[in-house]
């Protein structure tokens, strides 16, 4: 393995062929396996797959790409030679991720060998263990992405908008409202929300009894909403809501932010949850669990 491999990434330069044609540059596949591990440079991550000798070193196959491990100093070299016993073999290798970009292009008609871009461990830092045999005692975090992350789709935003302009008045009140909560409420919350109104025995009398401001998360009404970030996994989507209370009102100068989430139910967006963060005036809380709550 090691005749076959320099330690020094300038010496491999010697050994290798030209890789400007490589498939990596070319195949789709590896621009969407650089866009997940690119924001991962630099961290400690661990990936997992069957170890292979490569020619800049050894290289952990997964999801049709890999990880390359080799040295970067000559002092490293019997680490190199110690992952022998892991050849052909699946393992967990955790290290600090590094990238290699892709070389310039000479000018002119220089042949010029070069590796090709790749991500890559230090095998003086890198910890390789054998993944058949590890036992698991902790959770390992992983590279790759198990589904793809974007911002919350138009519709989505659309319908907060709708549902936030409905709830800001007090009548006609959504716990009464069957025609609005199965227009805005998943079905997990319109559950959520009989089950608390079943525990009042003197409604709507009771000070405590919800309404519409439920929704909103706050008893004082904030002077300003603003939309400051969304995201979507899959099914679900976070709406980030930030509230601000201004001159006449009970908190002036307070912001809080709250999470809106919903889900994708029935060919529809639906809010699921309401989560308000802790703040000088109010204390951590989901609707859906208050609501179910008894």
């Amino acid at each position: 393995m090691l005749k076959k491999t320099r330690l020094i990434l300038t010496l491999l330069l010697l050994l290798i062929p030209a890789f400007r044609n490589s498939a990596q540059d070319s195949n789709s596949k590896f621009a969407e396996f650089k866009n997940e591990l690119l924001p991962q440079v630099g961290k400690t991550v661990t990936v997992e797959g069957v170890l292979r000798s490569a020619k800049l070193g050894w290289i952990v196959e997964f999801k049709g790409w890999g990880v390359y491990l080799y040295a970067t100093r000559e002092s490293d070299a019997s680490k190199m030679n110690a992952l022998n016993p892991f050849k052909e073999k699946p393992v967990s290798v955790t290290g600090t991720l590094r990238y290699f970009p892709k070389p310039p292009v000479p000018a002119g008609n220089v042949i010029e060998a070069t590796p090709p871009e790749h991500f890559y461990f230090d095998v003086a830092e890198a910890k390789v263990v054998d993944a058949s045999t590890q036992e698991s005692v902790v959770i390992r975090e992983t590279v790759g992405k198990p589904l793809k992350v974007s911002t919350a789709p138009a519709e989505c935003l659309a319908t907060f908008r709708e549902f936030f302009h409905y709830v800001q008045r007090t009548k006609p009140s959504i716990v009464t409202d069957e025609t609005a909560q199965r227009r805005w409420l998943s079905k997990n919350l319109v559950e959520a929300l009989k089950q608390k109104v079943a525990t009042f025995k003197e409604q709507p009398n009771d000070p405590d009894f919800p309404g519409n401001g439920t929704f909103v998360g706050t008893w004082d009404n904030p002077s300003t909403f603003t939309i400051v970030g969304s995201r979507r996994y899959n099914k679900r989507a976070v709406i980030d809501v930030w509230y601000a209370w201004g001159k006449g009102t009970n908190y002036p100068g307070d912001t809080r932010l709250s999470y809106f989430v919903f889900v994708y139910e029935d060919g529809a967006w639906k809010l699921d949850d309401v989560y308000t963060f802790r703040g000088e005036f109010a204390t951590a809380e989901s609707l859906n669990q208050y609501l179910s709550s008894k």
